[in-house]
C-alpha cells in the first residue's frame, strides 16, 4: 500500500511538474510558441514566394564583382558547424548524439562547452561574413538584401547565444532567466532562418524556390517533433529521439546555407546578372531604346551624315 501510494505521488508530482513547465512565466514557456509562430511565418513567406513568382522574374540582377570568399564563408561555415556536430560530443564520454540536444554540448558545466564555445564564434564570425556578401550581392534585388540582413543579423545573435543548463539541474529547479533567454534566442533564430529562406527563394528562380519552401516544410516538422520532448528534457526523462530529430532540423538548414552559397557563386562566376531574355519587360526595352536616342542626340552632326 506504501508502495503504491509513494509510487502514486511520483507520477502526481512529475505531471505537475511538466504543466508548470509552460506555465506563464517559467523559464520554458517560450516553448509554446514556437510552433504556432512558426507555422504563420511559413505561410506567409510561401504565399510572398508564389506572389513574387507570379510576377514572372525568376532571376534578379546580382553583382558579379565580390570577393568569392565571402560568398564562399556560407559553405565554409556549414562545414564547420557539421564537424562540430560530429566531433564536438566525442570529448563528452557520456553524451549520446541520438537522445540529447545540440544545446547540451554548450550547457553550463558542461564538459564540451570549453570546445563548443571558441568554435562557436569562428562558425558565427563566418556566418556574418556570408550574411553581408549576400547583402553586398544584391543590386537591386530587395529579397537578397532581406536575406543577408537575416543572416547577419542571427549570426551576431549566435555570439550571445545564452547557455542553459544541464537536464539535472532543471529537474532539480535550477532553472534560471539563461535558460528562458535561451529559449527565446531559438526562437528568434528559427524566425530570422525562415524569414532568409522566404526571401532568397523568391530571388533566386523556380528551382531554387522550390528546394528553399521544402527545406522549410522539413524545419518546421522536425522543430515540432523535436519540442514534444521538451518537457521530458526539463524534468530528466528519457528522450530517446530528440537528439535525431533536431539534427535533422540542422542538417537541413546547413544544406540550405551551402546550397545558397553555391548558387550565388556560381552566378557570380558566370557573370549571371539580368533577366533571361525572353523575359525582358517592357521598362527594359524602353530604356535601351531611350539610350539609343540619346546617344544619336549627342553625336556630332557630321558622324549623322551619309555621304
Amino acid at each position: 500500500m506504501r508502495t503504491a501510494t509513494t509510487q502514486h505521488h511520483l507520477t502526481a508530482t512529475s505531471t505537475k511538474k511538466q504543466h508548470e513547465l509552460f506555465a506563464i512565466g517559467a523559464p520554458t514557456s517560450g516553448l509554446v510558441v514556437p510552433i504556432s509562430s512558426i507555422s504563420s511565418t511559413l505561410l506567409l513567406l510561401f504565399a510572398m514566394g508564389i506572389w513574387r513568382s507570379a510576377n514572372g522574374r525568376r532571376l534578379v540582377p546580382i553583382r558579379t564583382d565580390l570577393n568569392p570568399f565571402a560568398l564562399a564563408c556560407g559553405l565554409i561555415s556549414a562545414v564547420l558547424y557539421a564537424s562540430m556536430l560530429v566531433f564536438i560530443p566525442l570529448a563528452w564520454s557520456g553524451y549520446s548524439s541520438a537522445s540529447q540536444t545540440v544545446s547540451e554540448l554548450s550547457a553550463v558545466d558542461a564538459p564540451t562547452r570549453t570546445l563548443w564555445v571558441p568554435l562557436g564564434i569562428v562558425w558565427a564570425l563566418l556566418y556574418g561574413a556570408f550574411g553581408w556578401a549576400v547583402w553586398k550581392s544584391a543590386d537591386s534585388s530587395r529579397g537578397l538584401r532581406i536575406t543577408g540582413a537575416s543572416i547577419l543579423v542571427a549570426a551576431v545573435a549566435g555570439i550571445f547565444w545564452p547557455p542553459m543548463h544541464l537536464r539535472e539541474v532543471l529537474a532539480a529547479g535550477g532553472a534560471t532567466l539563461t535558460d528562458t533567454l535561451h529559449i527565446a534566442w531559438t526562437v528568434a533564430n528559427g524566425m530570422l532562418t525562415l524569414l532568409a529562406m522566404g526571401f532568397a527563394a523568391a530571388a533566386l528562380g523556380r528551382r531554387f524556390r522550390i528546394y528553399s519552401i521544402a527545406t522549410m516544410v522539413i524545419l518546421l516538422a522536425a522543430g515540432a517533433v523535436t519540442s514534444m520532448d521538451a518537457p521530458k528534457l526539463q524534468a530528466n526523462f528519457p528522450t530517446p529521439w530528440m537528439g535525431v530529430w533536431e539534427r535533422v532540423n540542422i542538417v537541413a538548414w546547413l544544406l540550405w546555407v551551402a546550397v545558397l552559397s553555391a548558387t550565388l557563386l556560381w552566378r557570380v562566376e558566370h557573370g549571371t546578372r539580368a533577366l533571361p531574355l525572353k523575359r525582358a519587360t517592357k521598362s527594359n526595352i524602353a530604356q535601351r531604346l531611350r539610350s539609343m536616342r540619346l546617344e544619336r542626340t549627342l553625336a556630332p552632326a557630321d558622324t549623322l551624315v551619309t555621304p
